[in-house]
């Protein structure tokens, strides 16, 4: 039977691992995304400073095209 000690130690690697996952998951996922460019949008006519297939975030989720992760 482990001792609480160990029980300890197991329970702080294990959190370790999760973290370190999760971490990875997040930087692949913003190497994944599009980078975007500042510029009138296609739709809404707006100046944005980062517009993906030249629209804004605003009208890429009102025209519910794809984005990165969807």
């Amino acid at each position: 039977m482990a001792t609480q000690e160990e029980l300890y130690d197991q329970s702080i690697e294990l959190q370790e691992r999760e973290r370190d996952a999760a971490l990875e998951r997040i930087r692949k996922s913003v190497a994944d995304m599009p980078k975007g460019a500042p510029g009138e949008c296609a739709e809404c006519g707006e100046y944005k400073i980062r517009l993906v297939n030249d629209l804004c975030g605003r009208c890429r989720d009102k025209l519910e095209r794809p984005r990165h992760g969807r």
